[in-house]
């Protein structure tokens, strides 16, 4: 089977014409069981080195202290760890322990594919789990899925989606994520859903941001926000900068945030009496 492919790269494109073969996924990759890194202790502490993951969404769990059974990997010799579950997987190139066994550690069965390439056809295969129950020696080391046949080709490939891994994206609209990038955490690492917290809401965050001898200016931007919808983001910028010395209107200025002296509203002012004419169109409201 012989695909075609484009790829964007520093502005250039790359055209590749691929020969594809079928291979089962169990051939592609050998698993391990994780019981040898299942971690003791669950009393977590970001102070700790060793992360302690799962397959699912949440993925790092926490950090823990234990110097015994530990998942020793590197960028070098990478794992998938994939939930036995959910079907869910995260590419891994770091020392970790694990919390249950509900999972496989998959490594390549052949040194000359791709991991990378390889992640990315097992994170594109389109299955729904519809019962509670392992998944992959009964299911997904079964399926028939395309691999380059050139390892040259695999390495493109896997360069090209390994290169995402290193971007960062931030997204106030999830509808306008692509749907390759939804539900995987390695490809987009944070994602903020934007909402503007009220007054009382602001004042609590600034509180605990702003350094002690510098909350004098706190009344200042409160004010700000009842003129300018402020999110958190914002707010996060603004406390930063504010902690390292900068004046507010600087700093306003600085973050592009539309910042005036002078409100001009439109008002539609209904008299009580006979009256319906004003004569002064310039008033000044006092609040």
């Amino acid at each position: 089977m012989v695909y075609k492919l484009f790829f964007i790269k520093s502005n250039l494109y790359f055209y590749f014409i691929l020969s594809w073969e079928q291979r089962k996924l169990g051939d592609i990759f050998k698993y391990e069981q994780p019981q040898a890194y299942i971690v003791e202790s669950t009393e977590y502490d970001d102070r700790y080195k060793t992360p302690v993951l799962t397959a699912g969404q949440s993925f790092i769990l926490g950090y823990t202290d234990e110097k015994f059974g530990i998942k020793n990997v590197n960028s070098d010799k990478p794992v998938v760890i994939f939930d036995d579950f959910t079907t869910s997987a995260h590419y891994v190139d770091f020392p970790f322990k694990v919390k249950s066994s509900a999972m496989k550690l998959l490594s390549l069965a052949n040194g000359k594919d791709d991991i990378h390439c390889a992640y990315n056809v097992l994170q594109n295969i389109g299955y729904e789990p519809v019962s509670h129950e392992r998944h992959w020696i009964s299911t997904f080391a079964k399926f028939n899925v395309y691999m380059p046949k050139s390892s040259v080709e695999q390495k493109c490939i896997g360069d090209y989606f390994s290169s995402l891994d290193n971007l960062i994206f931030t997204v106030n609209n999830s509808k306008l994520i692509g749907e390759h990038l939804i539900n995987r955490p390695n490809r987009l690492h944070y994602k903020f859903n934007f909402t503007i917290p009220s007054i009382s809401e602001i004042n609590e965050y600034l509180c605990d941001s702003i350094d002690k001898d510098k909350q004098t200016v706190i009344p200042e931007i409160l004010e700000t926000a009842v003129r300018i919808p402020l999110n958190y983001d914002a707010l996060r910028a603004i406390a930063f900068e504010i902690n390292h010395g900068n004046d507010l209107d600087d700093l306003l200025y600085d973050l592009n945030i539309n910042y005036s002296d002078t409100l001009i509203y439109d008002v539609e002012v209904f008299l009580s009496n006979d009256f319906n004419t004003l004569t002064n169109n310039n008033v000044e409201i006092d609040f």
